[in-house]
């Protein structure tokens, strides 16, 4: 209620010097113990201006105060009663109080009290001030009693305090280190919200796709990082995981751009995030960057497919054996024994060698698998399923693979070749033997020719002695 005016209050011949001059304390209020104004002497008592208690209740001077029993009546409250009342420091005063009833004279005719203080010591009874003192006492104690409970309470609130502050601490270092944990880690690390904005990044993420984090956080990854091929795929996924109702995608893998507009393909490992009542609220995905590795394996995969086409369609046959069973033929193999591919399989290595030359090749891998020193090249007859032999090369060598110990080997048919070194082999005997007789002849025939050279010599010899004679004879 806004403070009136004295000219307001009082009747015409009632002025507010009068008022203010007053040696005893006046408070003017309402029947509802609204204070209306206050004179000089109880802005003294009571150290609050008039200003600063209008439209205040009176039960802010005496807190005990009975508004029903003091307005009341239509006169006031004639005989006067005692009543504690507190100034603005807090300070307690021993009070006698009266109220009378007088006129508003703003005009609406509303009852007003005019509330007259006595504050001698002497106007208290001594029954009162047992009474009064009893009741101090018993405040006292409530007073002492709240005094320790909130000194308790403070104790309380400062031990919470710095629990927080310690819980703080903890929650900021595991927070920093679990932000250093996710920067060192070898693999890239995105958390998003329901809308597919980006809430989190770590350094791998960052150096994969050559942004700072800054230029990532907040933005929707879909639109943003995600290429067009791959969005409508990758988008359902990521929403249908929202919704709860997607197929297990726990791993997912589709591209994303980088800053310089490449592509990289990421393999993800996904998890939901979800409330403390279990609403799903983003995802957590950690991805691997598989761009390199996938195009080695595709590398490889073409490389296999194209040495496994030379190793089946090899001219030789090609195989690996380990603790005597065939653990990989190719096809002409299978072509020179004769058996299938099942029956390779099923078969003992040593039952496909000639019985005569089983001793000299087991010793040949023996002599293998202890690392000495064996021929890599050798010569062996194999018995084919239609029991037939072929005359065969082999040329091994020893593997150390993950199953362990293994013999790689590759085997030619020279049935052919041994055929024709045979029938060589019988020209070249028919040739010497053809040679021999030859020079037997030719010997024979040089024996005859030095005989009629040593006679034809012999005959010219004496011939020409006959004419060296025949001279003489002439000469004489």
């Amino acid at each position: 209620m806004n403070k009136q005016k004295p000219n307001q209050i009082f009747d015409e011949d009632v002025q507010i010097d009068i008022f203010n001059a007053l040696s005893s304390p006046l408070i003017v209020c309402n029947t509802s113990g609204i204070i209306i104004q206050w004179n000089e002497a109880a802005i003294k008592l009571f150290k609050w201006e008039s200003s600063q208690v209008a439209g205040k209740n009176v039960k802010l001077i005496f807190p005990g105060i009975n508004l029903t029993q003091i307005f009341s009546g239509k006169k006031g409250l004639i005989k006067p009663i005692f009543l504690d009342a507190v100034d603005k420091r807090g300070k307690l005063l021993e009070t006698k109080i009266t109220a009378k009833q007088i006129i508003s004279t703003a005009g609406d005719g509303k009852p007003l009290f005019l509330i007259s203080i006595n504050i001698s010591k002497d106007t208290y009874p001594e029954t009162k001030i047992k009474e009064r003192n009893k009741i101090i006492i018993e405040q006292n104690k409530k007073l002492i009693y709240q005094s320790e409970r909130l000194k308790r309470q403070d104790q309380e609130i400062a031990q919470n305090n710095a629990l927080l502050s310690e819980l703080n601490r903890i929650l900021l270092s595991e927070k920093q280190k679990s932000k250093h944990y996710l920067d060192i880690a070898g693999v890239m690390f995105i958390a998003l919200n329901r809308a597919g904005q980006v809430t989190m990044a770590n350094a791998k993420t960052c150096e994969v796709l050559g942004f700072d984090q800054q230029e990532i956080l907040g933005k929707d990854w879909f639109e943003h990082f995600i290429p067009g091929h791959s969005k409508h795929k990758t988008k359902k996924a990521f929403y249908n995981l929202m919704e709860g109702n997607a197929d297990n995608i726990e791993y997912f893998v589709n591209h994303a751009y980088t800053k310089k507009g490449e592509e990289r393909l990421i393999a993800w490992h996904n998890s939901v995030l979800t409330s403390d009542s279990g609403e799903v609220v983003g995802l957590l995905s950690s991805g691997e960057d598989i761009t390199e590795k996938t195009k080695a394996e595709e590398a490889l995969r073409q490389s296999e497919e194209k040495y496994k086409a030379i190793v089946e369609n090899s001219y030789d046959g090609i195989y690996i054996y380990q603790n005597d069973k065939f653990i990989f033929v190719n096809n002409k193999v299978h072509e020179l024994s004769g058996y299938s591919r099942e029956d390779i399989q099923n078969a003992n290595i040593w039952d496909l060698i000639h019985p005569d030359d089983r001793e000299r090749i087991y010793q040949y891998g023996q002599q293998r698998v202890v690392g000495a020193g064996s021929p890599n090249n050798y010569e062996a007859r194999v018995i084919c399923k239609d029991g037939t032999t072929k005359d065969c090369e082999f040329t091994v060598k020893a593997l150390n693979l993950d199953i362990g110990f293994a013999v790689i080997g590759v085997v030619r048919d020279i049935s052919e070749r041994k055929k024709t070194e045979l029938e060589l082999s019988k020209y070249r005997d028919q040739l010497e033997q053809l040679v021999k007789e030859r020079t037997k002849e030719l010997e024979e025939k040089n024996k005859e020719l030095e005989k009629f050279n040593n006679l034809f010599i012999g005959r010219e010899f004496r011939i020409k002695e006959l004419r060296e004679r025949i001279k003489k004879l002439e000469d004489q």
